[in-house]
Order: C-alpha cells, then structure tokens, then sequence
C-alpha cells in the first residue's frame, strides 16, 4: 500500500507541538560517591552547586552551568564540553527511573535538585527543543498512516 506525499504532509501539518520534537538538550554535573558512608558528603557538595547555580533564579544560563560542570563534574566525558551531553534526550517511557527522562518534564534552564542514581548525584539543566523536521518523521508518520488504513480496510 502506498501513501501519497501529500497524505504524509497533511498529517505532519496536523501533528501535536510537542509530537514535533525530536529531544531536548541537557548539561550536568556529576558528583560520584567513592563509598557508601561518604553519601552524605557527596550530597552536600551536589546541593552546595545548586545553591550556587540558582544565587540569581530559578533558571541557569547554558554558559554559567557549562563553568560549574568544567571545574566540578567528575565526569570526565562531559565535563570538558561543559556537562553537555552527547544528543537529545528523548522520552523512553520504559526507563522511568532515569534521571535523564527528568528533563523532558522541564522547561528551557530549569536545573533539578542532586539525584542520587546507581553512586552517583546528578545535576541536570535542560537545554532547549530539538526540532524533528519533517524528512526525519516521514518515515513514520507514513507507518502509522498505513497501519491505520490498513486496519481500516
């Protein structure tokens, strides 16, 4: 079964916002728990940065949080790139307990609170919308279009 282009482009054009978002930018900061009774310090240091980070609002600028991630992240991968990470977070319904899911629910320079997650605290910034363009959704819009007609037949 074939679907027309201009099928494909209607049903872009009618999609949701938020159903035309391929991720969403992130930094952050990690602070590692060497042992299991030095969790307590650890914590205080994460929540001594996001006191700091939030001295001047509720928000953080990209370049602010990128300083703190460069002279107090102990990841190193992150870390010299200024926390950022490596792409687009995207919604996995199936990891909910990743800290990373967090930061779809959040707005543009928004930080979270120290989350502690497998030894580690994490210090999460949202960055801003990664755009899906219509070449990149094409394909599966035009899946769901011809599952849906196919089930309508």
């Amino acid at each position: 079964m074939s679907i027309p282009e201009a099928d494909i482009k209607t049903e872009w054009d009618a999609l949701a916002p938020d159903k035309k978002i391929a991720g969403v930018l992130g930094q952050e900061i990690v602070i590692r728990i060497a042992k299991p009774e030095l969790d307590s310090q650890a914590q205080t240091k994460a929540a001594e940065i996001v006191t700091q980070l939030r001295k001047d609002g509720p928000t953080v600028g990209e370049d602010a949080f990128a300083t703190a991630a460069k002279g107090q992240s102990e990841n190193p991968a992150t870390a010299r790139n200024g926390g950022k990470l490596s792409g687009p977070v995207r919604e996995n319904p199936n990891k909910s307990d990743d800290p990373y899911q967090q930061l779809i629910k959040m707005r543009p320079g928004e930080i979270t609170e120290p989350i502690s997650y497998q030894g580690r605290y994490f210090i999460l910034r949202r960055g801003d919308d990664v755009p899906k363009t219509f070449e990149t959704a094409k394909k599966e819009i035009e899946v769901s279009l011809r599952n849906r007609r196919a089930y309508a037949v």
